[in-house]
């Protein structure tokens, strides 16, 4: 089934492994459209990681390939995927700043004469489709090295087991159009996630899609380009404080609104937002609008009302579930959200929030002019209101 280019992604990294249930509720409300899983890695023998864990590898004695990690990962990243969330794709990242990971894979291909056929690299990645079926797309973070017949071979390999691509490019224009035109003709290369923050902070879409027709001269550049910004963060190495916070990142993503090739925008980095709090008991930020709401639905908002996004499943609602108490508040315009079996609560992106096994949800306190019609809603919610939910036993 060929992928959609979303309006909305995100970058996360090992806060996702394990996925705790915080965690998921978080992404599944969040208004993410693609959720990426950054970073995996090729190690020189074909072995796969996601951040320092090791997940495949290829053993020589029983001659095929093995999944070592988590267990139950594969249900967790599965589970973010269903009715009850904005989420729809699930890509796994390759590469980035300071890895060698494209470096590993020219290596295996010049060593196996120039081809990936029948190495370790190849099976683990075809057990990788096999465990994780839900992910869709794999996105491709060179920043090591640009080889392009290695790159393009490695492209090849994952589109043959059944993957698409897409890139992520902050410099290197020749690589990744060249790279693009030798990939045309399979139709597999479905977006480009643009770095535009660090390093490719002067990055343009426009340029790029200029750069993409030079080279592909009938390609269809509108709306093919996520552009970006990264969230507010303590960068310990540099002993400061760095990227945007949300009003920000709304002002970053409206100097992009009126770019034809720009269709949506990426958050780097989910780990990030939500680590901010623990990070600011830490070290005060002074950042003016530090008093931002900061939670991962503000930041996606963000990104969708500064490029002037509209779609009927954005989460304006900020969801905080602690223990046996689920706290929702409205920031967007007047909603009102039906209440169904034991008070499960629907959202207008189609998610449900269903209280826990055995028991409802007791609607304990509302604020803003918040009201619920009766004992089983539905709960009319202005703009800037809240309620406040417990359980109780059924």
């Amino acid at each position: 089934m060929s992928m959609s280019i979303p309006q909305t992604a995100a970058y996360a990294s090992g806060i996702t492994y394990p996925l705790t249930t915080e965690v998921k509720q978080k992404l599944k409300q969040s208004g993410i459209d693609t959720l990426i899983f950054w970073a995996f890695h090729v190690h020189d023998n074909g072995d796969i990681i996601f951040n320092d864990e090791l997940l495949i590898t290829y053993s020589e004695q029983e001659e095929r390939s093995q999944y070592v990690g988590n267990n139950s990962w594969p249900d967790q990243l599965a589970s973010l995927i269903d009715d009850t969330s904005c989420i729809s794709q699930l890509e796994a990242s390759i590469g980035g700043w300071d890895t060698g990971d494209f470096t590993n894979i020219q290596t295996i291909y010049n060593q196996n004469n120039n081809s990936f056929e029948n190495t370790p690299l190849n099976s683990n990645f075809q057990l990788f489709k096999s465990m994780f079926p839900m992910i869709s797309l794999i996105d491709m973070d060179v920043e090591d090295n640009y080889d392009t017949s290695s790159f393009i071979a490695f492209n090849k390999m994952l589109i043959e087991i059944g993957f698409e691509i897409t890139f992520c490019p902050f410099e290197e224009k020749d690589f990744w159009t060249d790279s693009l035109q030798a990939l045309q003709s399979s139709n597999a290369v479905k977006w480009w996630n643009l770095q535009c923050y660090a390093g490719g902070y002067f990055n343009n879409p426009e340029q790029w899609a200029s750069a993409i027709i030079s080279k592909c001269p009938s390609f269809n550049t509108k709306g093919y380009i996520l552009v970006s910004d990264w969230s507010r963060f303590y960068n310990n190495q540099k002993g400061a404080w760095q990227g945007d916070c949300v009003t920000a990142l709304e002002q970053r993503m409206h100097s992009f609104k009126n770019c034809e090739s720009a269709g949506g925008g990426f958050l780097w980095n989910v780990d990030q937002v939500l680590d901010y709090a623990s990070e600011l008991k830490k070290y005060p930020d002074p950042c003016e609008c530090n008093s931002a709401n900061r939670s991962l639905s503000d930041y996606i908002c963000a990104i969708n009302n500064g490029l002037g996004l509209k779609r009927s499943n954005t989460m304006n609602f900020d969801v905080s579930l602690n223990q046996d108490q689920l706290t929702i508040t409205n920031k967007g315009e007047q909603a009102t959200l039906p209440l169904t079996g034991s008070n499960a609560i629907n959202l207008p992106n189609g998610a449900i929030i269903n209280p826990p096994s055995g028991t409802y949800w007791h609607i304990q306190h509302v604020s803003g002019g918040a009201s619920l019609d009766g004992s089983h809603g539905p709960l009319a919610m202005p703009a800037d209101s809240s309620a406040v939910f417990k359980t109780d036993k059924l």
